[in-house]
């Protein structure tokens, strides 16, 4: 924000660190509960969206637009994402792919990694319509 000049709020600021906080601080919750990873691709693509939003509504272009650039940049962010999980999984061998749930001795896996980066894109852009439609009747 300082080096762009970009004049974030502190709203930005809060929505950043929260999505940091709950995706990575969180990052245990993933292997306890088996829709945590579903939440956090619905709920951080629709608040990226919020900070998205504040850049793109500075330029100077109609109200759709502004909506559409929005709705397109972060859904380009939820598969670049998902690409970068899967360079991830390959190159150093974790498991940022696919559902998996700890259990005592072992830990077990409930989703694929490819259904799993496909509902994970799908949530991603959902989270991003649900912006959208929220910027439309509000």
């Amino acid at each position: 924000d300082h080096i762009f000049s970009l004049g974030f709020e502190y709203i930005n600021y809060l929505i950043f660190t929260f999505i940091c906080g709950t995706g990575i601080l969180l990052s245990h919750l993933y292997y306890k509960y088996e829709y945590y990873d579903k939440f956090l691709h619905f709920m951080s693509p629709l608040l990226f969206c919020f900070i998205a939003f504040f850049m793109i509504n500075k330029i100077d272009t109609f109200f759709s637009v502004k909506l559409f650039l929005t709705f397109a940049v972060t859904s380009a962010a939820a598969s670049i994402f998902e690409i970068g999980e899967y360079i991830t999984d390959k190159l150093l061998g974790w498991e940022l792919q696919g559902v998996y749930l700890r259990e005592r001795l072992r830990t077990r896996i409930l989703q694929s990694k490819h259904d799993d980066a496909m509902q994970d894109i799908l949530f991603g852009v959902g989270g991003a319509t649900v912006f959208v439609l929220i910027k439309i009747i509000f």
